[in-house]
């Protein structure tokens, strides 16, 4: 059956079975670290070009990496989390994906102090947050919040929102949201 859902992840195990990092898997295709690092998050999808060369890369048939199943998950442990990084905003985020269903779960730590850059996002999802430690700024729509240890954010698909931390010490704060 034809699954491009987990697309990347199964690009992903791919790239591993090979013993393969993401940037070497970037210098045999020539696309960016970041192209791979969102595709591997199912956060956008290739072209068939980039996906052949992907494929070819990492010696598999795009019908094989189209086809395959996606084992679902009871645990995930630390190691196995797909991790992106983006240091323009101090954040790094961890994804916890079980593969039972559209719901994603996504660990983002963000360092304290203002980020060189303020990124606002926009997401055709509703999405829900906690603060596990330290404290995360959030603006929604605007208005702005401190968010501290067990403390919530519901935001609304389609609503601009903004992350960073002003606090003392690193934030980390649980994400979910359903993936469309």
């Amino acid at each position: 059956m034809l699954d491009i859902r987990h697309l990347g992840e199964r690009i992903r195990e791919n790239r591993k079975k090979k013993m393969m990092t993401i940037k070497s898997l970037s210098e045999y295709t020539g696309l960016s670290v970041g192209y791979l690092s969102m595709l591997e998050q199912n956060k956008t999808t290739p072209t068939i070009d980039n996906l052949a060369r992907i494929c070819e890369s990492l010696e598999i048939s795009i019908v094989d990496i189209l086809e395959s199943e996606c084992e679902a998950k009871t645990i995930i442990r630390k190691e196995e989390l797909t991790e992106a990084s983006y240091p323009d905003e101090n954040l790094v985020v961890n994804i916890a994906d079980f593969r039972r269903s559209n719901y994603v779960y996504e660990y983002i730590t963000i360092q304290p102090g203002e980020p060189p850059k303020k990124k606002e996002y926009r997401h055709n999802r509703d999405e829900m947050c906690t603060v596990i430690s330290g404290c995360l700024n959030l603006i929604i729509e605007g208005r702005e919040y401190t968010l501290h240890e067990r403390d919530s954010a519901y935001i609304k698909e389609g609503e601009r929102h903004c992350i960073y931390n002003t606090g003392e010490k690193e934030s980390v704060s649980l994400w979910v949201y359903h993936r469309k």
